[in-house]
């Protein structure tokens, strides 16, 4: 997987495609949010991207599909995030990658891949990966709000809620990217990850630890209120900030008798949160009803779907037992409580731990690969070739096509827009080359503007296919976005023939590339054994 852009520099050149991408991100939050259309249009951006070769809109359709079987809880669901893990690593998207693995992490055992790693080892990998992702921003903030997911999931609220802050920092960094069409759900998302640590803090008696979950409430709350949320997501957001205020001591009764639905006013707000935050409220201020609000605030708590808030439900209704009478039940549960929380701290550590240890794995893995790494473009160098094909012949692959590119008039572009655009327009040709080529396959740079890809067990008709996909590519790049003005093109020679004669396939290879060249550039010869050109 290739080192990518740091947020703090964004991508360059730009995305030309990333209006598109937004869009299919819109998609899925309109999906989120019920659009019922929402669904055919992104199952039929998954068949038009795959059958025009757009793997980065792919990507981002799968990952829709996948919150789709997550809402309904499909029984293909794991198949389906599956093939976006597969499809993330074919492609070396480390943003979608995250996303796919931190998804089948939050599985349940008996729903999980036998031959996967477990969910913690997913979910610490995705975090590590998370760590170098920043040219996509979309795939990123989507990547980090599903690691918070599913720290949120384990009860490992401060991990959790680091995700939800580097996804905000992220948009961030990309003013004008379209972020802030995802950011309601990392607010959604963080402020359940903050009412459920403030509901385990009140039941331990911590009332300056919820008062402080209190606190980062408010930066919640003022951020959502930056970007439209969907009339439903603001109405539950609000109703989960009297919530927190609630559990963390303040009286909040007035408010929300206010918006608490009556016989002749629809139900436009979560009821269960607010009646929780009403139990809450007399409990705090001690009013004869408090018990009558409680329990009214049990019958609505799905423990299902709010277990937190259901747990602290029963504590309080357990507290006012215990008001009157003897007390050893209540010490009872308060030593179950402290035990558990100490066993929740326990796995934090855990995580803690498993996260630094996959640190330490892909850091030693970028080292490694750096050896054979050409920097400037990011495709592979010499050592990488030699590494690659040593390979090939273990696997005794009998045959390869190579592809030859080379790009017109480069000591021109030099010259013309000087060194440093040159070599961004290196960059943007290794990138596409890396972006052309399978796992089975190896894109290098042989040096200057000279790059080849190695392709195992290919026709020279399908070779030729490659190479043509891969000049349309290049030429739809934005290069006026590197320098006003200009264009690059490439020739490209492509030859095929038996492994064990692959410096013959090379040397014509790039005869063919020589003979494009030669004959005008930006085009496209192919080395025939005949010695027919086509």
């Amino acid at each position: 997987m290739t080192d990518l852009v740091d947020p703090a520099v964004g991508p360059c050149p730009p995305d030309p495609w990333h209006e598109e991408r937004l869009n299919a991100f819109i998609l899925i939050k309109n999906l989120q949010a019920g659009d019922a259309g929402a669904l055919l249009r992104l199952r039929r951006l998954v068949r038009v991207s795959e059958d025009n070769g757009r793997s980065d809109l792919l990507r981002v359709g799968l990952f829709g599909l996948a919150v789709h079987a997550w809402m309904q809880q499909a029984d293909h669901l794991p198949l389906t995030i599956g093939s976006l893990i597969a499809r993330s690593e074919d492609d070396r998207d480390p943003a979608m990658l995250a996303v796919g693995l931190s998804m089948r992490s939050s599985l349940a055992p008996d729903r999980r891949d036998p031959a996967s790693s477990n969910g913690e080892m997913d979910l610490a990998r995705a975090s590590v990966i998370l760590e170098g992702a920043g040219s996509d921003p979309l795939g990123t903030i989507a990547a980090h709000t599903a690691c918070g997911i599913a720290f949120d999931q384990r009860s490992l609220w401060e991990l959790g809620d680091e995700q939800y802050d580097a996804a905000f920092a992220t948009a961030a960094c990309y003013p004008g990217a379209g972020c802030e069409h995802l950011l309601p759900a990392v607010a959604f998302n963080r402020a359940e990850n903050q009412v459920a640590w403030a509901a385990g803090l009140r039941q331990l008696g911590d009332m300056a630890g919820a008062a402080d979950v209190c606190r980062s409430w408010e930066s919640v709350a003022a951020a959502s209120n930056r970007f439209g949320l969907p009339p439903s997501w603001k109405a539950e957001i609000d109703s989960l900030g009297l919530l927190v205020r609630a559990i963390a001591g303040e009286d909040v009764s007035s408010e929300v008798t206010a918006i608490l639905p009556r016989p002749d006013r629809p139900a436009e707000v979560p009821v269960a949160y607010l009646k929780m935050a009403l139990a809450l409220s007399d409990t705090n201020a001690g009013r004869a009803g408090a018990a009558a609000a409680v329990e009214d605030a049990i019958a609505v708590l799905n423990p299902a779907l709010y277990p937190h808030l259901h747990h602290l439900a029963l504590f309080l209704a357990a507290e006012l037992e215990a008001k009157d009478g003897p007390d050893a039940g209540m010490r009872c549960l308060r030593y179950q409580l402290t035990q558990g929380w100490e066993d929740r701290l326990s796995k934090l550590s855990a995580m803690e731990t498993r996260i630094e240890a996959e640190r330490l794995i892909l850091d030693h893995a970028r080292l490694a690969r750096e050896v054979t790494l050409d920097h400037l473009t990011g495709v592979g160098n010499r050592r990488a070739l030699d590494g690659y094909l040593n390979d090939l012949r273990d696997r005794r692959v009998e045959s390869v096509a190579v592809i030859m590119t080379d790009i017109d008039h480069f000591k021109d572009v030099n010259d013309r827009f000087g060194h440093h655009s040159g070599d961004a327009a290196l960059a943007r040709i290794g990138a596409v080359l890396g972006n052309s080529v399978r796992p089975t396959d190896r894109a290098v740079r042989l040096g200057g503007d000279e790059f080849m890809i190695v392709v195992p067990d290919i026709d020279l008709e399908r070779a030729q296919a490659r190479a043509e996909r891969i000049m349309a590519q290049i030429d739809e790049q934005p290069w006026e976005l590197i320098t006003e003005g200009m264009r690059v093109t490439v020739s490209i020679g492509v030859a095929v023939g038996r492994l064990s004669d692959i410096d013959l396939v090379s040397v014509r290879a790039d005869a063919a590339a020589y003979q494009a060249k030669a004959a005008g550039g930006h085009t496209i010869v192919c080395h025939r054994q005949d010695d027919q050109a086509a």
